[in-house]
Order: C-alpha cells, then structure tokens, then sequence
C-alpha cells in the first residue's frame, strides 16, 4: 500500500469468523428498523449475514481497500442490494461526505444505530471519538431511549465500559458490546 493508505488504514484484512458474526448480531439485537455500520468492513461478510437474517435491516460497510470493497459489492446478492451498501473510502474522511449525485445518503454520524467494528487498538483509538460523536448525535435526535449500540470484536475500547463480553465464538475470543 501507499505510504498515505498505510497512515489511514485501520486495520490489516483479517475476516471475522462465523461464530463472531453471529453473537455480534445476537448481542448488536438487530431489528428491521436498524442501521447496521461497519467501519473497515473487508469483503462485507457481517454485513452480509446481518441483512440475510434481518428483514428490513439496512448495512453500510466502508472499506478502505478498493479490492476489498468490489469484492463485497459483487457478494450482495439481488435480494439485498437495495439493503447493502459497501463504499471505497476511509472512515476518518467520511464524516458528512455528500454523494457525489448530491443525493442523501446514510452516514455513520447522523444515521448508525448499531456498529461492528474489528479494528487493531490503534484503529479503535483513532475511530473512538467518530463514534463518541456519532453517539452524542444519536442521544440529541432520538425520539426515544435508543442507544447507539456497538460491538467490537477482539479489542476493547479504550477509556469505554462495556455492557458485556461474550466469549463464546470460536477460540473464546471476546466481542464487547458497549451501549452509548
């Protein structure tokens, strides 16, 4: 990679296992009315397998690596392209982007109500005050008591408390669910 993509790359390519992605979306309690972010999505299985089994619930992945997003694109099957989004872009540039078409479009700081995140400690660190903000966002315009939810596979957030860990996906490797 470019020396520029290396200093925003959050995190190596590294897919989440399948027993991850289902206790993430077990714990994330997914529900139609949801929208599902994955900063640093890769090939967009989570996003995948969340909208498979969520009826209504629509994802937005955002992948640094253009490789990896085209591949995620070209998973969604018909039946969740209207439901499943993957972007080529950074997460830390995304804030509130416009479409290029000018048309609106979902964005993790005024949208998300749930997010799943596998990023190394010094990603987590450098997208923390993104969610921080997008959380604060959230409890400003929330119509009712729903927080932003957000699971985090592997790593804990720094200075954050979770709700709780579950360890049991393959190997006990922990997935933090925090409520903000």
């Amino acid at each position: 990679p470019k020396r520029s993509e290396r200093s925003t790359k959050l995190a190596p390519f590294n897919p989440t296992h399948e027993t991850a992605i289902e206790v993430a979306i077990n714990l994330l309690r997914l529900q139609s009315t949801d929208i599902l972010f994955d900063p640093g999505c890769g090939d967009g299985r989570m996003l995948l397998k969340a909208a498979a089994g969520v009826p209504g619930l629509r994802c937005v992945g955002i992948e640094i690596d253009e490789s990896l997003a085209a591949r995620g694109r070209d998973r969604i099957p018909d039946t969740l392209v209207d439901r499943v989004e993957i972007r080529n872009s950074d997460v830390l540039k995304e804030m509130d982007v416009p479409r290029e078409d000018n048309e609106p479009r979902l964005t993790l700081l005024n949208d998300a109500t749930a997010v799943f995140v596998y990023l190394l400690p010094d990603g987590l660190r450098r997208i923390r005050l993104l969610l921080d903000e997008a959380a604060e966002r959230r409890r400003a315009t929330s119509t009712s008591n729903d927080k932003l939810r957000v699971a985090s596979y592997m790593f804990s957030l720094p200075d954050w408390n979770p709700v709780t860990v579950d360890r049991s996906a393959k190997g006990g490797c922990p997935i933090y669910l925090y409520e903000l």
